[in-house]
């Protein structure tokens, strides 16, 4: 994987991470003084836009790394990394519970794919730390061993 495509993933990861974790902190931890307003902080909307806007460009991102990094190792016949599958598993849960979560008018439907969505999409911040830590362990080992790491052109 390219550094480009890293650093990007990265820092969607981020964007999307931290809109939607603090957009969840907002409105489900926190209570405002009017029981009748829509929104517990001003920024609450504001974090739900930021997060709808980031999260197509994740996606996108993430279907570059999968043509590029997941697809070529489907085929091999080495073991997978556990927080690789993990990812794929909960990046196909957070997509679907995202988008559903945006057009279902039912109170019972919304608060399930709610907590689908915030559950996968913890899970996913998760596997994703360890994933990058696991890639950046074992490049850091390949070096200590003398063995060069190679990038491949941008």
């Amino acid at each position: 994987m390219s550094r480009m495509l890293r650093g990007t993933l990265l820092v969607l990861v981020v964007l999307s991470g931290l809109t939607g974790l603090v957009y969840a902190a907002m409105k489900y931890l926190m209570t405002g003084d009017d029981p009748f307003a829509a929104f517990h902080h001003p920024w609450q909307p504001s974090l739900l836009a930021a997060h709808v806007l980031v999260a197509p460009a994740l996606l996108f991102t993430l279907g570059w790394v999968f043509a590029d990094h997941v697809a070529p190792q489907l085929g091999q016949t080495r073991h997978a990394r556990f927080s690789g599958v993990a990812l794929v598993i909960t990046i196909a849960s957070m997509t679907a519970s995202g988008y559903l979560l945006q057009v279902v008018s039912g109170p019972g439907w919304r608060l399930g794919y709610a907590w689908v969505h915030g559950l996968s999409g913890t899970l996913f911040l998760l596997f994703f730390g360890a994933h990058a830590a696991s890639a950046f362990g074992r490049s850091a080992d390949r070096q200590r061993r003398g063995h060069e790491v190679s990038e491949p052109a941008a």
